[in-house]
């Protein structure tokens, strides 16, 4: 967590956990089982073992992305590259390759890690897609304990995450009493 203060101003920036393994696998495997797919629906007539082989490969890496990532250590990348080689083989079409390369590749773009911003003014939860500020009255209780931040709006909405343990320094008690603080201000 790191806290800047100036002119007076404290401002608590808080990256989360960073998902991001977990993602790249999910993304892994759908682009896997859709590669499998297209195999099988633009096969090649001539050859209907290879495309057999390829297909079955393709399907088992989709079942198995979680193993080859976390155990044999093969980034997200060089799959989805074997991937595209065997899809080329497997359907001599070029496009369905560079299809599969581009969207494994669009996803180490859109990845950002999330994090959240704590200021007198506002709770900004910055995520891959969304960067949504929230005014000090729509919270009923914001509190930090064993890197876990909950949320809680007075909506009934309640976010819990997970932050980063290796981020600087974690003061609970320093974040906790600026909430507190900036709760009972709006009240």
């Amino acid at each position: 967590m790191v806290v800047n203060i100036y002119s007076g101003f404290m401002k608590f920036i808080i990256p989360l956990k960073d998902n991001k393994q977990e993602i790249d696998i999910a993304i892994c495997r759908s682009l896997l089982l859709l590669s499998f797919f297209v195999t099988f629906l633009y096969k090649i007539e001539v050859n209907y073992v290879v495309n057999g082989i390829i297909g079955l490969l393709l399907l088992t890496a989709a079942f198995f992305t979680k193993y080859l990532f976390l155990k044999l250590h093969i980034k997200k990348n060089v799959l989805l590259s074997m991937a595209a080689v065997f899809m080329f083989i497997a359907t001599h079409n070029f496009i369905f390759a560079l299809v599969l390369l581009f969207f494994g590749l669009l996803t180490n773009l859109l990845h950002k890690t999330p994090v959240i911003t704590i200021d007198a003014t506002e709770v900004r939860i910055n995520k891959v897609l969304s960067n949504k500020g929230h005014s000090w009255q729509e919270f009923s209780n914001i509190i930090l304990k064993d890197n876990l931040l909950t949320i809680d709006f007075k909506n009934n909405t309640i976010i819990q995450v997970e932050i980063d343990s290796t981020a600087v320094g974690i003061n609970e008690e320093k974040l906790n009493l600026f909430c507190n603080t900036c709760l009972h201000q709006q009240n």
